[in-house]
């Protein structure tokens, strides 16, 4: 028996049952072309056929099947195999069994959460309510209300900018008048004052001392419209109030007090002081520092060499094969595999140099404990060594896929 053909015993070509003298006997033997199974595995999915298994004659070339699996939640991709290369849906059957794994793809079903996200949209709708509160403002405006009962104070102060309001309450005064029409004698006294008119008003100041009691009730309405003809000859005199600070003389009233405008104090401010940002780090060439990018250079060049030793101590498994170059096979029919130890990896070796240069510059080079840049004077030579390590790995490769093509035709 070989990998394509079984001989089995059929007989002798001659009849052997009376033998007289001296016969050769030759051996018959059927020859049949030997089959090895095709499996196709769904990885999960589900088909329409029969059975997952197929059986094909040796070199013969196989296509394959045409229906589709199908999986919830995912899409075919296609077939792939470790045993052999599927081209245009076909390839060549070899001297053994051969798996045929379904391949998915995930639908992409996350897409559609971003359409929940317009939701919180009607939220902004509620901040309007927060508005009426401004409406709540208004309710602090009786506050002022309450001022006017304070001023009667400022009428014995110079303060004349409350006068204005003031001349409400001094309408009662005119009814006074009457009282000091009798003291005339008494005006000589401020006669330097030309302004005695308002002399009068002042006069009823000793008198509304027991009567702001009563002008604080005195929110009565219709007695102001009854002094509106006093008061207006009064703006005469409330003008006189305002300038009785003229010359410090006094400020209109017949006790002869000098007036004094007192300011509030103002509430001092302090000198502001300008907080300089901090520069933002650039490649500070010559500065000290030490770069990201360097770091991360220098990782990955040592990252890669590490997968490519780690390829050179790996074992490979293949299968066990007689001095004919067929493969062996155990009682139960199975191949015998054996592991192999990858002796062609001289550039995976070389991979360490540019991996222990990168290191020993970055140490030489960078100091950690300074403040972070992205790159400095050395980036361009770390960059040089990434380089050199990635060609590397491409000649490693191509000495593998040379090395796989070599097998593959020894074999064949």
């Amino acid at each position: 028996a070989d990998a394509q053909y079984t001989y089995t015993f059929k007989g002798w070509d001659k009849d052997y049952t009376e033998v007289k003298g001296n016969q050769t006997y030759v051996a018959v033997y059927e020859k049949t072309t030997n089959k090895y199974n095709v499996t196709y595995d769904l990885n999960g999915g589900e088909w329409t056929e029969a059975t997952n298994e197929f059986k094909y004659e040796y070199k013969a070339t196989v296509e394959v099947i045409k229906t589709v699996p199908t999986r919830e939640g995912y899409k075919f991709s296609g077939w792939r195999s470790e045993e052999v290369t599927i081209e245009n849906d076909a390839f060549t059957m070899p001297a053994k069994d051969v798996v045929l794994k379904a391949v998915w793809e995930a639908n992409p079903t996350p897409t559609p959460i971003p359409s929940e996200e317009p939701t919180p949209t009607p939220a902004p709708t509620e901040e309007p309510t927060p508005t009426p509160a401004p409406t709540e403002e208004p309710t602090p405006t009786p506050a002022p209300t309450e001022e006017p009962t304070p001023t009667p104070a400022p009428t014995e102060e110079p303060t004349p900018t409350p006068a204005p309001t003031e001349e409400s309450t001094p309408t009662p005064a005119p009814t006074e008048e009457p009282t000091p029409t009798p003291a005339p004698t008494e005006e000589p006294t401020p006669t330097p004052a030309p302004t005695e008119e308002s002399t009068p008003t002042p006069a009823p100041n000793p008198n509304p001392n027991p009567n702001p009691a009563t002008p604080t009730p005195t929110p009565v309405a219709p007695v102001v419209p009854a002094t509106v003809a006093t008061p207006t000859p009064k703006p005469t005199a409330t003008p006189s109030t305002t300038p009785s600070d003229n010359g410090g003389k006094g400020d209109g009233n017949n006790d002869g007090e000098i007036g004094e405008a007192i300011n509030d104090n103002e509430t001092p401010l302090a000198n502001g002081e300008d907080i300089a940002d901090n520069a933002t780090p650039l490649a500070g060439l010559g500065t000290g520092a030490w770069a990201l990018i360097n770091l991360i250079l220098t990782i990955v060049t040592t990252l890669l060499s590490i997968l490519l030793l780690i390829g050179y101590i790996g074992k490979k498994k293949k299968a066990l094969e007689d001095e004919d170059g067929n493969v062996v096979l155990d009682e139960n029919g199975k191949e015998v595999m054996e592991y192999e130890k990858n002796k062609k990896g001289l550039w995976r070796l070389i991979s360490i140099i540019p991996a222990l240069i990168a290191i020993i510059v970055f140490i030489f080079t960078e100091d950690m404990t300074l403040p972070m840049i992205f790159v400095d004077k050395w980036t361009l030579l770390h960059v040089v060594i990434a380089l050199v390590q990635v060609v590397v790995m491409v000649l490693c490769k191509k000495k593998k896929d040379e090395n796989d093509e070599d097998e593959n035709a020894a074999n064949a």
